[in-house]
C-alpha cells in the first residue's frame, strides 16, 4: 500500500514541476488579483501583453501565454476584456512581441476607450522559478488596484516558451 502512495504522489510531482500547474496557477493568481479590488462586473479593461522585466519591450511565448489565460480569467469573472491588438490610441503592436501600452496620458487612453483598468504584467527569469507580478491599475488616475506576486518552476517546457537554449548556462 506504501508503494502504491508513494508512486501516486510521483506521478503527481511530476505533473505539477512539469509545468502543468501554469494554467492553472495564472488562473488560480489572476482570481485573487481580481477578488481584492474595486472594479465590478462588466467593468472594461485592458490587457497589455506580460514582459520580461529585464526588457519591457520584449515578450516571449511565455508571456503572451500568460497573458491568455489571464484575459481567460478575466472574461470568465465577467469583466469586458478590450483587445489593444485593434491599434486603440496609446498602445503600439509589435509583430511576435505582444502588445505594449506606451502613453503616459492614461486619462487619455481610458477616455479614447472607456476602460476602466489597465493590466499588465512582468516576468523574471531565475536558475530554478520563472517571477510572475500581475497588476491591475486603475485606468484614470493609475493608482494600482491590486497586485500579485507568483513562481512557475522553470521546467523544459517552461525554458522552451521562454526561448531559453538548454546549453546556455544563463539561466
Amino acid at each position: 500500500m506504501n508503494k502504491l502512495i508513494f508512486l501516486v504522489a510521483l506521478i503527481f510531482a511530476g505533473c505539477y514541476f512539469s509545468g502543468a500547474n501554469l494554467i492553472n496557477d495564472t488562473y488560480h493568481y489572476t482570481g485573487e488579483l481580481l477578488n481584492n479590488n474595486s472594479l465590478k462586473k462588466g467593468d472594461k479593461v485592458v490587457l497589455a501583453t506580460v514582459v520580461d522585466i529585464n526588457n519591457l519591450d520584449d515578450t516571449t511565448q511565455f508571456g503572451r501565454t500568460v497573458t491568455e489565460e489571464v484575459a481567460k480569467q478575466f472574461i470568465n469573472d465577467g469583466y469586458k476584456v478590450i483587445d489593444v491588438r485593434a491599434n486603440l490610441n496609446g498602445i503600439v503592436v509589435r509583430k511576435k512581441k505582444g502588445e505594449f501600452y506606451i502613453t503616459r496620458d492614461v486619462e487619455k487612453l481610458a477616455n479614447s476607450i472607456k476602460a476602466n483598468a489597465i493590466f499588465y504584467g512582468t516576468y523574471s527569469v531565475a536558475q530554478q522559478f520563472v517571477y510572475v507580478n500581475l497588476k491591475l491599475i486603475d485606468a484614470k488616475n493609475h493608482v494600482i488596484l491590486n497586485s500579485i506576486d507568483y513562481r512557475i518552476p522553470l521546467t523544459n517546457d517552461i525554458k522552451r516558451m521562454l526561448g531559453i537554449n538548454k546549453k546556455e548556462n544563463n539561466y
